[in-house]
C-alpha cells in the first residue's frame, strides 16, 4: 500500500502489534513497548465494538459510511454500558429491561469487564508514569483482549449483541462542531 492511503483500524492488527509489543515472542521489552501493547489491546476491544456498534445501526452501507458511524463511538459511553452490565446497579429506568436481557448472557458480561479491566489499564499504560507493567501481566490483558474480541465476533447477528449495540448507540452523543 503506497504511504498516504486511507485505511481502516482493523481490531486482529491491533491483537498483532499488542503482542508484538508485548514480547509473546519471549524477546525482552523495554518498559514503553508494554504499555503501547496495553494502549493496543485495549484499541482492538474498542474499535471492535464501535465497528460492531456502526454495522448494527448500518448493516449494509459502504465502509466510508460505517467507519464514520464508528467514530461516533464514544469511550465514555460504551464503558457506561459495561459498567451497568458488570455491576448489579441498574441502567437507566426505561432501559432497564435491555439491560437485564445483556446481563443474563455470561459472554457479553465478559466482554464487558474486559473492556472497563482494559479501559483502566489503558489509562494507567497512557498516563501514569509511576505504573509498572510486566510482559506477563501485560500478555494477561493482550489475551483478555483477544478473547473478548473474539467472543464478539462470535455472536455477530445474536439478538443480545444487537441489544449490546443498541445502548451503546443510545450513548453517542453529537460531536462538537
Amino acid at each position: 500500500m503506497a504511504d498516504g492511503q486511507a485505511r481502516a483500524i482493523r481490531p486482529e492488527e491491533l491483537l498483532h502489534q499488542a503482542n508484538r509489543l508485548g514480547g509473546r515472542d519471549g524477546t525482552e521489552r523495554l518498559p514503553i513497548d508494554l504499555r503501547r501493547a496495553v494502549s493496543s489491546a485495549y484499541y482492538a476491544l474498542f474499535h471492535s465494538i464501535a465497528l460492531g456498534t456502526a454495522h448494527q445501526l448500518l448493516p449494509d452501507g459502504a465502509p466510508e459510511e460505517t467507519h464514520s458511524l464508528a467514530r461516533m463511538v464514544p469511550h465514555g459511553g460504551i464503558k457506561f454500558v459495561c459498567s451497568h452490565i458488570t455491576n448489579d446497579n441498574t441502567g437507566p429506568a426505561y432501559t432497564n429491561i435491555i439491560f437485564e436481557r445483556v446481563k443474563a448472557n455470561i459472554d457479553l458480561r465478559q466482554a464487558a469487564d474486559a473492556f472497563e479491566t482494559l479501559y483502566v489499564q489503558r489509562h494507567k499504560a497512557d498516563y501514569d508514569h509511576l505504573e509498572p507493567f510486566t510482559r506477563a501481566g501485560v500478555l494477561s490483558l493482550v489475551d483478555l483482549a483477544t478473547k473478548a474480541v473474539d467472543d464478539l465476533a462470535l455472536m455477530r447477528g445474536t439478538t443480545d449483541l444487537q441489544r449490546f449495540h443498541a445502548l451503546i448507540a443510545l450513548q453517542a452523543k453529537q460531536p462538537n462542531r
